[in-house]
């Protein structure tokens, strides 16, 4: 739930079960110490089922930690397949939409892009289609709402940031075209565009859409996350404009004018008309985890109301998010798919292209070039 959905309702399995369809399953992760270690769990929810089924999966080891600090999976991808999919693919049938909520460290994990093992360049979204949900109980609300597409149509657009003088953040003139190609999609499906680009994209005009009837908000910028800051919520954040001031080596210094959205900042806020929020940034999904939570951005959001958010869990290349963002958009917008699936395709189109870093070319069908993004829903 949101502070923004009224009253707080107690959830039972049974509920959710009424609202799978036969190709649809839900799966709740879960996480609990025991004996100073760390295993993770999962229940798991078909159609007509009595009562969940519950799966022991793994124990955090080596392995684990070694997919966390390579969150671009560039090796030992089988291993995050092996750890959490096959203990339950018993359950999957193909094509099957598989609707899970993370927990603990797998909310750091983009784990519906596990390298399935049978099949070459095959992950688990080319199989399933997978929905990453903040909780299972949100497909109570999905299954009840009668049109995929915000009700509002109403956008801001944020992209092409002037961060001031500094060597910390520089500017990215790929998201000048980003936003304006999302400018024009959006416009062709009669929404309203407010767009701010350069100097006039500040925290303050972002802090500006609290309380107002926004449909979409889209942020093409840097992110930050701050490993050695004394609050979750302050550990993580967007850079503006002027957010070069702030930062000096490691440290990151906050004001009333730092030119900083921070998580705590996007929590304080109230977005209750929101359909989707877009962070088109790196490491704007990278967190606390505390318990079975990360705070961060995306937590921070959602509870300010938004539905659905999307962020990225490293850093991405600023040619290939362009690509996706306005190729998940057009998607979205004239297919009538749903948010995760327009997100798929777009992955698919990345796949297909080639990218130039340093002279040296790379095949996008590299999951770095794609596998970063997420949306919770």
């Amino acid at each position: 739930c949101t502070r923004h959905e009224g009253k707080f309702r107690q959830v039972y399995f049974q509920d959710i079960e009424k609202n799978l369809a036969t190709d649809e399953l839900a799966i709740e992760f879960a996480s609990y110490q025991y004996d100073n270690n760390t295993f993770f769990t999962a229940s798991v929810l078909r159609h007509n089922w009595k009562h969940p089924v519950k799966v022991s999966l793994f124990s955090v080891d080596e392995s684990f930690s070694q997919m966390l600090v390579n969150k671009t999976m560039a090796s030992r991808t089988e291993d995050m397949y092996n750890m959490v999919w096959d203990p339950l693919s018993q359950y999957f049938k193909r094509r099957d939409r598989i609707f899970f909520s993370p927990a603990g460290e797998l909310h750091q994990l983009g784990i519906e892009y596990a390298l399935v093992p049978y099949a070459k360049d095959t992950y688990m979204a080319d199989v399933y289609r997978m929905h990453r949900l903040f909780s299972t109980s949100r497909l109570l609300k999905m299954k009840s709402r009668s049109n995929e597409h915000a009700l509002v149509r109403i956008a801001w657009l944020f992209g092409d940031i002037d961060y001031g003088a500094g060597a910390k953040w520089f500017r990215l003139p790929d998201t000048r075209n980003e936003i304006g190609k999302i400018e024009t999609l959006l416009k062709e499906y009669n929404y309203n565009v407010t767009k701010q680009v350069g100097s006039s994209a500040t925290d303050d005009m972002f802090k500006s859409l609290s309380g107002k009837r926004i449909g979409i908000i889209h942020i093409a910028t840097h992110g930050y996350y701050n490993y050695i800051s004394q609050h979750p919520l302050l550990a993580s954040g967007l850079v503006m404009a002027g957010g070069n001031k702030s930062f000096v080596g490691d440290s990151i210094f906050y004001s009333d004018n730092d030119g900083l959205l921070t998580a705590l900042e996007a929590h304080n806020m109230s977005l209750p008309d929101t359909r989707l929020v877009v962070l088109s940034a790196c490491k704007s999904g990278v967190g606390e985890v505390i318990a079975d939570n990360v705070i961060g951005m995306q937590g921070a959001l959602h509870y300010a109301g938004a539905e659905a958010v999307m962020t990225s869990l490293w850093d991405v290349n600023d040619e290939a998010t362009s690509i996706l963002m306005t190729n998940f958009y057009r998607n979205y917008l004239s297919t009538g798919k749903g948010l995760s699936e327009a997100l798929s395709i777009a992955q698919k189109e990345v796949r297909k292209h080639t990218f130039v870093k340093n002279n040296n070319t790379y095949e996008g069908r590299l999951p770095k070039f794609w596998a970063a993004f997420i949306i919770y829903e």
